[in-house]
């Protein structure tokens, strides 16, 4: 079930340098080693599903990991439906919406 997400929820500093050490500062998915400036902080169980802001659900990546492709996404989330279904903003679900409608129609 889907939840309202609560955007105040982020990793603690205490929490981030805890994941970090943890992995020795390096990232889970690629292994490239990071600057702790440089490192990124993945809710594990995204927060509209339920997680939480717990060491146990921090994930440390690289940018690319992180923000990278549909592929990285889907090792991250494997479970999860299509980045499509929860795009954030109810006027930019509409426009993709229309925008494959029409692409389908011609």
């Amino acid at each position: 079930m889907i939840k309202k997400v609560d955007r105040a929820c982020e990793f603690t500093l205490k929490v981030k340098k805890q994941a970090y050490d943890l992995v020795s500062g390096c990232c889970e998915l690629c292994g490239e080693t990071l600057a702790f400036d440089n490192a990124e902080f993945h809710h594990k169980v995204p927060l509209y599903l339920g997680g939480d802001c717990s060491l146990e659900n921090c994930m440390v990546l690289c940018y690319m990991c992180h923000r990278g492709s549909e592929e990285n996404y889907k090792r991250l989330h494997p479970n999860s439906p299509p980045r499509l279904a929860f795009v954030p903003g109810r006027n930019k679900v509409r426009k993709i919406a229309i925008a494959l409608k029409r692409s389908r129609v011609k």
